[in-house]
């Protein structure tokens, strides 16, 4: 669940558990609501270097982490909190578009959603080919302008999550997604 103060958004964005979006979002928030356990020097969850969590294999053996290890290269500033939000925000947009694109109508919301995760899929930065933008994306107030292609776009070359949208914005696009989609597939 979470929370917007405008007047001009919903309450409460709720995916449906029915929806395309639901288990993307949920892991996207446990590792969000994890951070603050990871970064804190303070160890609160009380990590040993001996506590592994299992990873299953199929083609390749089972391997164990260390969270330990994990919580301490976070401490050291290995794993930034911008750049672990950021490679979230990248993994929920790729995901989340293969999933969506059966319902791709060619729109301004989902054309900006699909230039989103071309962006999340080269480093987080836009990249537009020399026909590209090809036709109107929008989402809310914000325009990629189609009038200019490839690399003289003002966007070509700007990083999409932490400077052209902010980390919140996923969910936000994906819950307006996903409204777009139970309109046109009826109710979920």
């Amino acid at each position: 669940m979470l929370t917007s103060e405008s007047p001009h958004l919903p309450c409460q964005l709720q995916f449906h558990k029915e929806g395309p979006f639901y288990p993307y979002v949920g892991s996207f928030l446990v590792a969000i609501a994890g951070l603050p356990s990871i970064i804190d020097p303070s160890n609160p969850l009380k990590w040993s270097a001996d506590d592994r969590i299992m990873l299953s294999g199929v083609l390749t053996p089972d391997r164990e982490i260390s969270p330990f290890e994990v919580h301490q290269e976070a401490v050291r500033g290995h794993l930034a909190h911008d750049s672990y939000c950021t490679s979230l925000c990248v993994m929920l947009a790729n995901t989340a578009y293969a999933v969506a694109e059966e319902y791709q109508d060619h729109s301004p919301a989902f054309e900006f959603f699909r230039h989103v995760r071309n962006a999340s899929s080269h480093g987080n930065v836009f990249n537009f080919s020399s026909r590209e933008p090809c036709t109107a994306a929008a989402w809310r107030t914000a325009r990629i302008d189609d009038a200019k292609k490839g690399k003289s776009n003002p966007l070509y070359g700007k990083g999409c999550f932490g400077e052209f949208l902010g980390f919140v914005d996923i969910l936000e696009l994906l819950w307006d997604i996903e409204q777009l989609i139970g309109a046109r597939s009826g109710p979920a």
